[in-house]
């Protein structure tokens, strides 16, 4: 008898362990980034809040098969669904100087950062999550073509920076996803005075 009950206990070791981690938590101690709740989980055949509070959490809350699809595609951090947009608008602007010196000016006006940099402010797993959850993203090619993206003003902001014959032209693309204090308008005005100012 002794040689089944051995390797029964751990396994439900395992589940107590898994069912605490899952259930356990108050929704003021649930982990959120952006507007999502990474900690907060759904019942997978209810779709019931299973260890949060929905009227603290009502947006971008992560469900199980979420987590499952994340980590089955091999970046073991979970995803969960951008919320709807209320409006989009961008704005281009050129600049005389090399498409390096502009990017850097752009990242640097705007606060975006590379990956390592996100790593390096939110540590290995905030910083991880930022750029797999479709937030953030940065990419270089130098002398030819920058990408940076970030979640600014109520929304997600979005800078190509491209060579040109002339020297650089930049691309500021808004999406605004949530109701902020400022409309679609305002808040591209105030892009443009800030990509305006850091290019002079």
């Amino acid at each position: 008898m002794q040689a089944l009950s051995f390797p029964v206990r751990p396994l439900m070791l395992g589940a107590v362990v898994a069912m605490a981690v899952f259930t356990s938590g108050c929704a003021d101690n649930q982990l959120v980034y952006g507007d999502a709740c990474i900690t907060c989980l759904n019942n997978p055949l209810s779709g019931q809040p299973l260890n949060y509070d929905p009227k603290q959490h009502p947006n971008g809350v992560i469900t199980m098969g979420a987590a499952t699809q994340s980590q089955a595609s091999g970046s073991g951090l979970p995803l969960y669904s951008s919320p709807a947009s209320l409006g989009t608008d961008q704005y281009q602007l050129t600049y005389r100087g090399n498409v390096d010196t502009a990017a850097a000016l752009i990242k640097d006006a705007f606060g975006f950062v590379t990956q390592a940099e996100a790593i390096a402010q939110s540590g290995s797993y905030g910083g991880k999550f930022m750029f797999s959850s479709g937030d953030y993203a940065y990419s270089a090619t130098p002398g030819a073509f920058y990408l940076m993206k970030r979640n600014a003003y109520s929304g997600k902001l979005t800078a190509k920076i491209s060579k040109t014959s002339g020297g650089a032209k930049v691309l500021l693309s808004y999406n605004q996803t949530q109701q902020g204090q400022q409309s679609l308008a305002e808040t591209m005005s105030r892009i443009k005075q800030v990509a305006e100012k850091a290019l002079r």
